[in-house]
């Protein structure tokens, strides 16, 4: 404002700045008043609930007779009490138990932990008879699980205070180096000892740096703890709070209590339905539920830097829960950083060396299988030994480009079926095969994202040898009706396999039995001709059989998570892999060498889907069957055939 140019003198600009600035302290000093009568208003309240909670202690405790675990157990089913009015009692001796700490007091603390672990002990006892069915009455209002929602309780208020002292030690060390402080000024400070008034001597200061180290709860899952060490990012303390106050407060999640590590949080509650908080675990409402809950965590800006994922509770006991008859649905919290990309680790010099040497071993597997194939045509290895004509290997080409089109369909099913359902994944890596039967066992191909439920990880894990089966059976009556329909001129060309072959797939020998009839009646020593169209869906669906088989990170141990769940499905998986180790010692060399595929590069549990909760429909689950009892044909030999296979 020009004041040349104005009505209004300087002088009367001083007035009003004076008056402004009067009335902005008046204000400033009713804030501080306002505030300071909230802190006595705060005070007053925490002082009241503590002398609540210390009259609930002492008239707790004075109703029992004998201060045991059992007369607290049975005053918790007398008085009706709730694991919610237990955890102020609980807190109440937890901060004495930090005063008797901090006084140095011992008997104090003796007393205080002897109190907390009767509560606790009480708390086991009312939850077994719960689980026993003895309040199984509608007055009773224990959930069942309180012993681990105290815990919960306790761990998390522990994990609090280590935070408050580790900021307060860093504090510490940070105005130590800042004011040039002595490692033995900081010492004696630390130990409150008297510290002389000497002359500052050229003594480097205190440094360093605060080292945290973390012990992982048993509630994270083992598949993600790579992925969560690689990531290097910890779980801000506010959005864990926002999340428990802003999201799932708004939600139908009713949280009862949670966990936290730096790098991780867990939230136990029940899922409201209609208003009201149900036990029951209805995998269709989990779905809807977790569904909002990601929309809230968008609508707060939080899902930029914190994913969720719904799965069982991992400390669900049967034999403690027995009034839960399976685990309750919670919630875990992990930084966005953590994704399931091994190539975060470094290393993609190695990586993409050792890729490039294993897929050119299974090409050359591929090519030898094709030789071999024709190794028993005696117009071939006459061509090829006697008269060095290298011009008849041209004709393996078919088979080498017919078994990497099957693998190409494989793998093009699972793209298809991963861009549809918005998983990543990584270059597939070829496995070579050194036996006659197969050219190639097919590929390793890892999850790069988390996918959305178990119907999507199903989806994407037995498209590929679905589609692998399929495209084999059709290549199969292909090569069959030529090899039926082939002039003697034509058959001295084809591939020469033995009967015995033929037999050590029951799948193969009934198709064979169907099409050509004659030829299973032959000696199994019998050599035959075969098409070359055969001779690639005989390698296609043998690979697909291998893939499907139910053990961790194969499609089929993938698709078997999907539809039995992370438990069962790891107890299948150790029992199929126990199946195959002992068909290897039995004498079969391919199950011995995919069992040891499997030991050294896929027995890792799998990374979780996002919803873990929600399970596959019923056309799923009869897919999954279908595809498992598909493969046992295919693995199992034809009657009269070699078994194990060799």
């Amino acid at each position: 404002m020009n004041l040349t140019n104005s009505s209004i003198s300087a002088s009367e600009y001083m007035e009003m700045a004076a008056r402004y600035k009067k009335r902005a302290k008046e204000i400033m000093d009713e804030a501080i008043a306002l505030e300071a009568q909230q802190q006595a208003k705060k005070a007053i309240k925490i002082q009241q609930q503590d002398q609540v909670n210390q009259e609930a202690i002492r008239r707790f405790f004075s109703s029992t007779k004998n201060v045991s675990s059992q007369s607290v157990s049975e005053l918790l089913e007398k008085e009706r009490w709730t694991v919610d009015q237990l955890i102020p009692i609980v807190h109440t001796l937890y901060e004495r138990e930090k005063s008797a700490i901090a006084a140095n007091n011992t008997e104090q603390l003796e007393v205080a932990r002897s109190l907390l672990q009767t509560i606790l002990d009480g708390a086991a006892i009312t939850d077994g008879r719960k689980g026993l069915e003895k309040l199984s009455d509608k007055s009773s209002r224990w959930s069942g699980k309180g012993l681990s929602t105290l815990t919960a309780q306790l761990k998390e208020w522990r994990r609090k205070d280590e935070d408050s002292f580790q900021r307060r030690l860093a504090s510490d060390l940070y105005d130590a180096i800042k004011s040039n402080t002595t490692i033995e000024k900081y010492i004696k400070k630390s130990l409150g000892l008297a510290i002389e008034n000497e002359e500052e001597t050229d003594v480097k200061p205190t440094a360093g740096n605060q080292t945290s180290v973390t012990v992982l709860p048993y509630w994270i899952p083992l598949s993600l703890l790579p992925y969560i060490v690689a990531a290097k990012t910890l779980l801000d303390r506010k959005d864990v709070e926002d999340i428990k106050e802003k999201v799932l407060s708004t939600s139908r999640f009713y949280c009862t209590s949670s966990e936290s590590v730096p790098v991780a949080a867990l939230f136990r509650g029940n899922i409201r339905s209609k208003g009201a908080v149900t036990e029951k675990n209805n995998s269709e409402l989990v779905a809807n539920v977790f569904d909002e809950i990601q929309h809230l965590m968008r609508e707060k800006s939080i899902s930029s830097r914190v994913q969720l994922f719904v799965m069982p509770d991992p400390e669900w006991a049967p034999d403690r829960d027995k009034q839960e008859p399976k685990p309750k649905p919670v919630i875990l919290a992990l930084p966005r950083a953590v994704v399931p990309d091994d190539t975060l680790a470094g290393r993609s010099k190695i990586r993409k060396l050792v890729r490039n040497v294993v897929s050119f071993t299974a090409f050359a597997s591929i090519c030898n299988f094709a030789l071999r194939c024709y190794s028993l045509n005696w117009s071939f290895y006459s061509s090829i030994i006697q008269a060095n004509n290298f011009a008849h290997a041209l004709s393996c080409c078919p088979i080498v480009a017919g078994i990497i089109a099957v693998q190409a369909a494989h793998e093009v099913a699972h793209l298809l079926v991963a861009r549809r359902n918005g998983i990543r994944t990584g270059k597939p890596v070829p496995i070579p095969s050194p036996y006659l039967h197969a050219g190639l066992f097919g590929c390793i191909t890892p999850l790069r994202s988390f996918p959305r439920n178990r119907c999507s990880l199903f989806d994407w894990a037995l498209s590929g040898p679905l589609t692998g089966i399929i495209v084999s059976l059709v290549l199969m009556i292909f090569g069959l009706h030529h090899t039926v329909n082939a002039s003697h001129t034509a058959l001295s060309r084809f591939p020469v396999i033995s009967i015995a072959e033929l037999k050590c797939s029951f799948l193969v020998g009934s198709l064979t039995s169907l099409i050509a009839p004659k030829v299973m009646m032959l000696p199994n020593s019998q050599p035959i001709p075969m098409h070359p169209l055969f001779m690639v869906g005989f390698t296609g669906i043998l690979s697909s059989a291998l893939n499907m088989l139910p053990v961790f990170r194969l499609d089929g141990g993938r698709a078997c998570t999907a539809v039995l769940g992370t438990r069962t499905s790891a107890l299948a998986s150790s029992w199929t892999l126990l199946m195959l180790l002992s068909a290897a010692i039995s004498g079969s060399s391919i199950f011995g060498y995919w069992a040891a595929i499997i030991i050294f590069f896929q027995r890792r549990q799998d990374i979780p889907v996002r919803d873990s909760v929600t399970q596959v429909n019923d056309m799923r689950v009869a897919a999954w069957i279908a595809s498992l009892a598909t493969s046992l044909l295919a693995l199992l030999p034809f009657p009269g055939g070699p078994f194990p296979l060799l």
